[in-house]
């Protein structure tokens, strides 16, 4: 299983790209570790406004929804993504379809 993500600016300019291999898991583990590395990347780039799209609807969901995600097999994944996205100054995340752009991109 692999994660991986696109890094871009506001004008869909590629900044960096990574995969990385997770060993095991499902496709919903893969899709949030993504999310997860790609937040740390832009973090580290000193970006202070973020936008994360993913055709995962699941994802997405668990990372907007109001639910007590603790419980979840993946809460300290999900707690990461939602409490370091409050570290920017402005973040938006939202759902694309899998043939539009999937990709964490700075604004």
């Amino acid at each position: 299983m692999t994660a991986a993500s696109v890094i871009r600016d506001s004008n869909e300019n590629w900044i960096r790209g990574f995969s990385k291999f997770l060993d095991h898991g499902n496709s919903l583990k893969a899709e949030l570790w993504a999310i997860a590395l790609g937040i740390r990347l832009v973090k580290d780039l000193s970006c202070d406004k973020l936008i994360i799209e993913s055709d995962s609807l699941v994802a997405i969901e668990l990372l907007t929804d109001d639910f007590d995600y603790k419980s979840h097999v993946l809460g300290a994944l999900i707690n990461f993504c939602i409490s370091t996205v409050r570290d920017f100054m402005e973040f938006h995340i939202s759902h694309t379809f899998r043939e539009g752009v999937h990709y964490v991109r700075t604004f």
